[in-house]
Formats: structure tokens, C-alpha cells, sequence
């Protein structure tokens, strides 16, 4: 391969691949796992129709994804490019323009959900009968501040990617993705 000098760079290259395949096959046995686990629960808790109320929140909020863009592809690139030429005042100007971007995103993302919760007659427009009109609101503004302020993760996520730490950067978004499961259990 172009850039390999040795048979240690190739071993290096060989073994960071393997970390980063046990890390995404983890990522997705938890995917899995979540999906087989959540749903008895859900409906071991809650009755088939509070269930699809649910069901119809988290389906509105999951719309706040698109607020990113495509910012994370544009980051994620500028940011190995960077790395890639060894300029790192480059590399730290793209970061923390990324990160300003997702937490103000966040935060006035947050702020204008839960207005809109609050104000909004969520049961009345999404006919939601197994759930109050405060309860539609704290999961909107919940599952809201979740997508919103996950975004704001990928700027951490990307560091370690265009760093060549894929494996490190699985392994925080199966960390996120535990803590995700465990709080939602």
C-alpha cells in the first residue's frame, strides 16, 4: 500500500482495524439488543395504544435530526483534510466552529421545542387520548433535547474519527447507547 513503510505499519493498520470491527459489531449487537428488549418492556408497561402515543412523539422529534444538514459530513471532512495536512490551527478553528454551531443549535433548539410543547395542543393534534396534554409535552421536550443535544456529540465523535480512532468512536456511541438503553429501561 502507498504510505507503508513496513510490516509494523501494516500489523498497526491490520490490528486498528480489527479494534474497529469489534467495536462496530458491539455497536450493532446493541441495536439489536435494544429493539428485542424495548418493545416487550414498553408494552409490558404501558397499554398497546399509550405505547403508539409514544410511538407518534418520538416519530415528531426524530424530524430534529434534519437540523443538522449534512453538517456532520461537512465537519467530519473538514476535519480529516485538516488533520490529514498536519494543520492543526486549521484542525482547532473547524472543531470549535462545529461545536459553537451544535451547541447553540441545542440550545435554542431546546428552548424552541419546549415553547412549542407547552403552548401546543399536542393531544389535540396528534388525537392523543392515553396521554395528558403535560405528559405529550415532557416527552416531546425529553426526546427533543435527546436528538438535539446528540448532535452536538458528534462533534467528540468525529474528533476521534478523523484522528484514525474509529474504534474509539464506536466504542463512545455504544457507550451512548448503553446509557441510552439503561435510562430508558
Amino acid at each position: 500500500y502507498p504510505g507503508m513503510t513496513s510490516r509494523s505499519d501494516l500489523s498497526s493498520m491490520l490490528k486498528r482495524l480489527a479494534h474497529a470491527f469489534i467495536a462496530m459489531f458491539f455497536g450493532q449487537l446493541l441495536v439489536i439488543i435494544s429493539n428485542l428488549l424495548l418493545v416487550p418492556i414498553f408494552l409490558r408497561v404501558w397499554s398497546p395504544g399509550a405505547y403508539g402515543e409514544w410511538l407518534t412523539m418520538y416519530a415528531l422529534v426524530a424530524y430534529l435530526g434534519n437540523l443538522d444538514m449534512g453538517m456532520q459530513s461537512y465537519v467530519l471532512n473538514r476535519l480529516t483534510q485538516a488533520f490529514a495536512r498536519g494543520d492543526i490551527a486549521e484542525y482547532r478553528r473547524q472543531q470549535h466552529s462545529a461545536m459553537a454551531f451544535y451547541l447553540t443549535l441545542a440550545t435554542f433548539g431546546t428552548l424552541g421545542i419546549s415553547a412549542v410543547a407547552l403552548w401546543a395542543p399536542l393531544t389535540r393534534w396528534f388525537n392523543l387520548v392515553h396521554m395528558t396534554r403535560e405528559v405529550a409535552a415532557a416527552v416531546v421536550v425529553l426526546l427533543g433535547a435527546q436528538v438535539l443535544w446528540a448532535l452536538a456529540g458528534t462533534v467528540v465523535f468525529s474528533v476521534y474519527r478523523t484522528t484514525g480512532q474509529v474504534a474509539a468512536s464506536q466504542w463512545i456511541t455504544n457507550t451512548y447507547r448503553l446509557a441510552s438503553l439503561s435510562f430508558t429501561i
